[in-house]
């Protein structure tokens, strides 16, 4: 009986929900909304000229912007960057209600065909963009 609930802690234990091990690393503090952003180096993906990075927003306080319902307490957002251009798209993200990240309040994914805009030099996007972007790419591009 104990060998077998062994054997079912080590395959409840192998089949994590995080799928990986996240190395998140300090960005900036935002004082007019009380938050601390953080970027996730292990999720940094480049291929060629374009790099995706997932970030973390932690709210001290529930957060109550002007397009969602629900207040919320970390936002993940997952940004494409195109390194040359210069640009940036939203891909995703997720916002949940509370620290352990268990209540989601929302979910978005862009359309297949991301809008890009500018990044805007001395801004926090730009150094999402710097930290994205000076990863080495795995294919052996620039």
């Amino acid at each position: 009986m104990r060998l077998s609930n062994t054997i079912l802690l080590l395959a409840l234990l192998s089949i994590s929900s995080d799928g990986y091990a996240a190395d998140w690393v300090y960005v900036i503090s935002k004082k007019d909304f009380s938050a601390d952003l953080f970027a996730d180096r292990d999720s940094i993906r480049r291929s060629g000229d374009e790099a995706r990075v997932w970030v973390k927003w932690i709210h001290k306080e529930p957060y109550k912007d002007n397009i969602h319902s629900r207040p919320y307490r970390v936002s993940m957002e997952h940004y494409a960057f195109k390194c040359f251009a210069r640009e940036k798209a939203l891909v995703s993200y997720i916002l949940y209600a509370d620290l352990e990240m268990t209540e989601r309040n929302y979910y978005y994914k862009a359309p297949a065909e991301l809008e890009w805009s500018d990044v805007i030099p001395e801004t926090i996007n730009e150094a999402l963009m710097n930290l994205a972007c000076d990863a080495p790419d795995p294919t052996g591009g620039v």
